[in-house]
């Protein structure tokens, strides 16, 4: 197990990042494909508030921290990934959404390929700006969005962890977005809990991120038609 949490975020975000070259990934049937399920589990959580400071009419005095959402040591909102498959399930071609909703990105925290779209939204009668890194430092969409109900559309054109903010002077306001270069990725729940299914059979490394705990690394192996487990921790 390799624990880095002892890095920055954006430290974090280029190790992954750098982990992690893109594949030329190839969507076909899988035969005998596996499953993988399991539940990462760790913390401390971090409980809490954030102080609004500016909107407060339409974004309220405080909004919820969803930095370190854990409940009886289980993990919500950490990203699964599967490294080093480049054929394998078709990839859902249903874009991404991130939603601009009462001053916080919705959701916090997600998953997509890349390749693939997302659909940039606001739903609050302010301008937004969201503002996507990569590594901190690369930026890979800019959108400035002043009208309730717009959206504009972009292309996910590189692998990594994405950090997002509102340049609208909205600084509580960040969501993550972990573009894999499979679809072989998902997001724990309120519960810790994922699975990943539809996998080509075989040996892999697994790789666990969360944003304020870090990230560790396991090996498992996918056999045939069989329903493989992780379960992870990861500790601050």
């Amino acid at each position: 197990m390799k624990n880095a949490s002892r890095f920055t975020m954006g430290a974090i975000a280029a190790l992954f990042l750098t982990a992690s070259p893109a594949l030329a990934y190839e969507g076909a049937d899988v035969k005998d494909g596996g499953s993988l399920s399991g539940t990462i589990t760790g913390g401390p959580g971090k409980a809490g508030t954030l102080k609004v400071t500016k909107n407060d009419d339409v974004c309220g005095k405080t909004v919820p921290d969803e930095s370190g959402k854990v409940k009886d040591n289980k993990i919500e909102g950490a990203v699964v990934t599967i490294q080093g498959i480049a054929k394998g399930k078709k990839a859902d071609t249903k874009p991404a959404v991130l939603d601009n909703a009462q001053c916080v990105f919705v959701p916090h925290v997600q998953a997509a390929m890349v390749g693939s779209k997302i659909d940039i939204k606001n739903s609050d009668p302010i301008l937004h700006n969201s503002h996507a890194y990569i590594g901190g430092k690369i930026t890979t969409f800019n959108v400035a969005l002043p009208n309730k109900g717009q959206k504009v559309t972009k292309d996910l054109k590189k692998a990594g962890v994405m950090d997002v903010k509102c340049d609208a002077g909205h600084t509580w306001m960040k969501a993550w977005i972990v573009v894999h270069d499979s679809p072989y990725y998902a997001v724990t729940d309120a519960k810790g809990s994922f699975k990943i299914d539809n996998i080509p059979p075989g040996k892999y490394k697994v790789k666990v991120w969360h944003e304020t705990l870090g990230e560790t690394e396991k090996e498992v192996t996918i056999a045939a038609k069989a329903a493989a487990k992780l379960d992870a921790a990861i500790k601050k």
